[in-house]
This record gives structure tokens, sequence and C-alpha cells, in this order.
């Protein structure tokens, strides 16, 4: 991306041309994301013919970042599908939301019939606090639980990518989302939240995100007389430095989090990866020892996965017997 492109990214002053944008949209359509352009099934169906005829191609990955929500339209292609007679030689994946699904589970059956194998699901997070302040997908745990249920009848193996360092998690938004696989018997490697350019996340953290790599940025908001000009220059050389690193969402780069640093968002995507709950209370434990703060005070409902708190009511209960 060019240093003038970044300048329309940033801008200087007020001419902050990316963010109107991106606020516009918020405000039009009542979401952060473009509406959508539909072709046609037929004319879906007809590129995939071609694909297969030309260059006798074995699978096709439908790049929809949500192809569920369009109830009808999902119907019209998967039975253009089987009528082509494409469902038996060319199988298909694709992405899907979890509330389409909740509401209208007969639509996995469909599209697997359909040749369907595989969805891929964003679930971000099994915590309702976090679906509901950080993710505002419209969905929640209840949805989730129902998708898995659904593709599982389908005899299908539920594929779902979720995200940790959300700005407003702590340490029992994590565990309710560890608590989750757990219960479903799935093996998750998070991401960590990146707050990519153009995105309402990185326009509500913009400042703290910038401050991560230029320390004079955070410095100069308690020092009002620092040129504004220079301040822009900073910025923009620290959002430079930020999108070089920002392409592979596998690595961290800026974080989000209001609650978590860096270095202790590996080490908790680590231990939820392994179901490690003991590591992750042991580490809530002696954080909320050493600072007193709340992120890291875990609710008693975790007592169940915390061998410190049930140990300490072992000793009890051993101590009242004794006395």
């Amino acid at each position: 991306m060019s240093r003038i492109d970044l300048q329309n990214i940033y801008g200087s002053g007020d001419r902050r041309e990316g963010e109107k944008l991106v606020r516009l949209s918020d405000k039009e359509n009542d979401t952060f994301q473009l509406p959508a352009r539909w072709p046609t099934p037929e004319y879906a169906i007809n590129n995939i013919k071609l694909l297969k005829e030309k260059f006798d191609v074995d699978f096709i990955s439908i790049l929809d970042e949500n192809m569920t929500s369009n109830l009808q339209w999902t119907k019209d292609f998967c039975n253009l599908y089987i009528e082509s007679g494409l469902d038996s030689s060319l199988k298909w994946g694709t992405l899907g939301d979890a509330p389409s699904v909740a509401v209208h589970p007969e639509i996995i059956k469909l599209m697997k019939d359909a040749g369907c194998a595989y969805i891929s699901f964003g679930f971000e997070s099994a915590s309702d606090k976090v679906l509901n302040q950080d993710i505002q997908k419209g969905q929640l745990r209840s949805h989730l639980q129902t998708t898995i249920d659904t593709i599982k009848q389908e005899n299908m193996t539920p594929i779902t990518t979720f995200m940790i360092g959300n700005p407003n998690e702590n340490i029992n938004d994590l565990m309710e989302t560890v608590d989750f696989w757990i219960q479903n018997g799935a093996e998750v490697d998070p991401f960590i939240c990146t707050p990519y350019v153009g995105s309402p996340i990185f326009y509500n953290n913009r400042d703290f995100i910038l401050q991560q790599y230029d320390e004079k940025i955070k410095f100069a908001e308690s020092n009002p007389g620092i040129d504004k000009q220079l301040l822009d220059q900073w910025r923009l050389k620290a959002l430079d430095t930020f999108m070089q690193e920002c392409g592979d969402a596998t690595l961290y780069t800026a974080t989000v989090s209001q609650n978590f640093t860096i270095a202790e968002l590996i080490a908790l995507k680590q231990f939820m990866y392994k179901h490690d709950t003991r590591r992750m209370l042991q580490m809530a434990h002696q954080r909320f020892d050493q600072t007193g703060l709340e992120q890291w005070n875990h609710d008693k409902k975790w007592d169940k996965y915390c061998e410190i708190c049930t140990s300490h009511e072992k000793l009890s209960m051993s101590s009242l017997l004794q006395s």
C-alpha cells in the first residue's frame, strides 16, 4: 500500500476518509459490512460447470463468508446443483453463520445432499458477554451449540474458528470458551484478535493500537502543546509499521485487549488449545494475587477446573473435621 493510501486511511487533522466511509456504512446498513452482491444461482452453477469441463477441477471452495444467511439463494443453488448432477462428481465447501443455522437447521441436510463437504463457522467466542459487547454478529453460545449439534447429526465434522484478545474479554470469558470446547470435544487453536485497518475494531481502538508502535503518541495525549502535524507524522509511521505486521492472522500484532498483554495472550492461547484449564487458572490466581485486578479473579463456577480452589476447600474441610 502506498504512502498516499496510508494518508487516506489515517489522514491529517479531520480528514479521515477511511473512517468516514466505515462509519457511514455502519449507519446506513446497521452493520459494519457493506451489502452483499449476490449472483443468480444459475450464474454460479454455470461458472462451476465451466471449471469442471475446462479444468476438470475435483473440488470447489465457495468463498462466501456467510452462505447460510441467504436461505432462499442457498436452497435454489443446492437444488440446481443436484439437478445438474454435480452433487455426485464435484464436492464443495463454504462458510456459514450460527444464527441462520440455529433458526433453519434443515439447510444443512440440503447442503450435504448437494455435495457440501464442509462448512466453516466463525464462532469467535463462547462467552455471551463477548459475543454481545465485542463480536456483535447476532449470535450467542446457544446458537453455537445448536449449529454444532446440527452439523454432527448430518455426520459432518464441525469446523469453527475462535479468537481471543477481544477488548472486554477477561479470564471468565476465556474459561467460557474453553469449557465450550471441552463439552464438545473440540480442538481449537484460536487466533489472537487482529484489528485490521478498515474494520470498526481498528477505528474504535486506533490510538491504543498506534501507541503500541510509538510510545511518544501515548505521552502526547497529556501534552496538548505537541505540534499536531508532528503528531500526525508519528501516527502515520506507526500505522505503516503496524500494517506491515498484520498480514497473517495466525501471528500476533497489536492487541485491542483492555485486560491482557500480548505475552499473556500467547500463553493463554496455548493453554486453551491444550484444554489446560489447570494452568489457565493457576495463571489467573498468580496475576490476581500480584495485581488485584478483577479481570484475573475467576468466578466460583470454574472451581471445578481449579486445583488451587479445590485444594483450599479440601484443606478447609480437613481442618474442620480435625477440630
